[in-house]
């Protein structure tokens, strides 16, 4: 008898074993960092996603994943920005039609002047198309459709009859106004509205429901009949976000829609907060479907921004579907597995490493270092020349290690947790000082601390983090670390970035030899 009830034992514990390690597979989030708005398409190679870029290059990373659980960055929608568009680079989206890869997406147009509720010319709507979705991508050259309040969150479906048809948010809460989901059939090679015919309301925000003043990023999946509209309303960013998922349906895809009453089908929870805009793919591991939607992390992690999160789709008996157990689940990521380190080998940065899409800096990576440079900057621009990574953690210290002796007079080599070239906390060194500069849209740059640093051939700059606090420090060898000044609070109003930088001169050039990124508790 005990003989078989340790065979039995044994038995269990093969049994149980790749079950748990489905389970540490599927933990929430699927990819730390930075990644809202995400697009997620299912291919005969695998699926393949991509993400709101902001100000960031390349732009519109492409991800790849074999289990929609475990993803890498495999390239890239666009390498610089398209001629007509300026900034602000949102909410792509892949649409495979006539035998070619089209990704929507929307941008501000240059040259467009502001309106009067805003200092920023509106959002437009823009299309590229590639014969793979890897690409490359060609941009059309123009928007597909631009408004006076500004489109957002292009998604693109058949129809009842097979047509393409763009469907779009009108960004009405920007002017004050009501926000309604549009849409309009495309021309047909998908790269055009079609001639003759208008925009079609498919419904507005209910401004007395959970809605409150938005509702946007619809995204289409048709069951039985019907077309379900998963979509996202109220406020979706910042620390008093209040956003959720909702879901409505239409025996045709232009309408009319009915909300699903028991609405919103998915709120935020103690562990990630204000959920939404996904799309719903099919899971070949598990033949359900599942929707790839992003969230933020509570507490100090919140700084991290809007993380991939992968939830089940379960279709009720009333035909709606319902997201998961109603809020995201979540599994505490272990920080050994957010962390990472770059000694900069090969000849070329990893493709994790992203610079500012206005103001790209010159990079040159060979012999295990990093050189950065601007060929044209101010004098006391000390973050002339940026790049950066999504940080995994909202409680890290980064390290950066740097070729002092190569940096020439007045130009300093630095790292910097960094928001927008207006906004950032950066701790940078000189050949004889060390600094801590804070940047603020309201108060511009000014300097917190600065301390002499005997000149040596390399130096060290490190930052610690929890959430929006930061302490800063220098070092001549690695190992003896002298702090400037206490901890600052950055006022950073969302996900903030680790950079390293350079700057100081007219042409600032600074070489580093590796950077470290440990993740705490």
């Amino acid at each position: 008898m005990l003989v078989r009830a340790l065979l039995l034992a044994l038995l269990a514990l093969l049994v149980c074993a790749p079950v748990a390690a489905a389970q540490s597979a599927n933990a929430n989030p699927v990819l730390a960092g930075e990644w809202p708005d995400p697009t997620v398409v299912r291919t005969d190679q695998g699926y393949f996603a991509s993400a709101t870029s902001g100000n960031w290059a390349p732009i519109f990373r492409i991800l790849w994943s074999g289990d929609l659980r475990s993803w890498k960055v495999k390239g890239e929608v666009f390498r610089k920005r398209p001629r007509w568009a300026s900034h602000d680079f949102w909410a792509p989206e892949f649409v495979e039609h006539a035998g070619r890869w089209l990704v929507f997406y929307n941008a501000r147009r240059k040259g467009a002047p502001a309106t009067e509720d805003a200092d920023e010319p509106p959002q437009c709507i823009g299309v590229a198309t590639a014969a793979r979705i890897t690409g490359p991508y060609r941009d059309s050259g123009a928007p597909v459709y631009c408004s006076s309040v500004g489109a957002i969150d292009p998604f693109a479906a058949r129809d009842e009859n097979g047509r393409l048809t763009l469907l779009w948010k009108e960004d009405g809460n920007s002017a004050g106004l009501p926000t309604r989901i549009l849409g309009q059939p495309l021309s047909e090679d998908g790269t055009r509205l079609l001639s003759g015919t208008t925009p079609t309301q498919l419904f507005a925000n209910d401004p007395a429901s959970w809605e409150g003043s938005v509702v946007e990023a619809p995204a289409i999946v048709r069951r039985n009949g019907f077309f379900y509209m998963l979509y996202a309303g109220n406020l979706c960013c910042g620390p008093p976000c209040t956003y959720a998922e909702g879901v409505a349906r239409s025996r045709k895809l232009l309408g009319s829609y009915r909300r699903r009453p028991g609405n919103p089908i998915l709120i935020g929870n103690s562990s990630l907060r204000c959920p939404g805009h996904g799309s719903i793919v099919s899971d070949v591991r598990t033949g359900r479907d599942s929707f790839l939607y992003h969230a933020y992390r509570t507490g100090p992690h919140f700084f991290v921004g809007r993380q991939l999160i992968l939830d089940d789709v379960n279709w009720g008996s009333d035909g709606f579907p319902t997201l998961g157990s109603g809020s995201p689940s979540f599994s505490e990521p272990a920080p050994r597995g957010l962390s990472f380190f770059e000694p900069f080998r090969g000849r070329r940065l990893k493709p994790e490493w992203e610079w500012r899409a206005v103001a790209k800096p010159l990079i040159a990576v060979r012999r295990g270092r990093l050189a950065l440079r601007r060929m044209r900057a101010r004098r006391k621009d000390l973050a002339a020349a940026v790049v950066t990574r999504r940080p995994t953690s909202g409680v890290y210290t980064a390290t950066a290690k740097i070729r002092r002796s190569k940096l020439r007079r007045g130009v300093y080599a630095g790292l910097a947790a960094f928001r927008s070239r207006t906004h950032s906390l950066l701790v940078a060194i000189s050949r004889d000082t060390a600094v801590v500069v804070q940047r603020d849209p309201d108060e511009g740059q000014r300097r917190l601390a600065k301390i002499r640093l005997r000149e040596s051939r390399l130096g060290f700059l490190r930052i610690r983090a929890r959430g929006d606090r930061f302490a800063f420090f220098a070092s001549r060898d690695g190992r003896r670390w002298r702090r400037l000044d206490g901890s600052q609070t950055g006022n950073f109003e969302g996900s903030v970035r680790i950079a390293l930088t350079a700057g100081g001169g007219t042409r600032p050039r600074a070489e580093f030899e590796s950077f470290g990124f440990r993740a705490r508790r």
